[in-house]
């Protein structure tokens, strides 16, 4: 998979495949040392959804695939609050 965002190109293997278990998304969260609110809008949906998340809901398969990356590769999150923020100026 490979992304293009401030000019710079980056390619990324996902290497899991298998669905978050409940305490995921709150590991994940906290490791990354964001709140629900701060996850949501990162993940463009509401916190409402990330409280649902980490009491067992279903994730959606692209928030999985972004957690499961963010969980491999914190450094990213980075990226995408630069990738948001143009958006958001855009």
């Amino acid at each position: 998979m490979s992304y293009l965002c401030y000019g710079q190109s980056m390619s990324l293997t996902i290497t899991h495949k298998h669905p978050l278990c409940v305490d995921d998304v709150r590991r994940i969260r906290e490791k990354l040392g964001l709140s629900p609110r701060q996850l949501a809008e990162l993940m463009g949906t509401s916190r409402r959804n990330v409280y649902r998340w980490e009491d067992g809901a279903t994730v959606p398969p692209l928030a999985v695939t972004v957690l499961h990356l963010l969980d491999e590769r914190p450094d990213l999150l980075e990226l995408m609050r630069r990738c948001a923020g143009c958006e958001r100026e855009g």
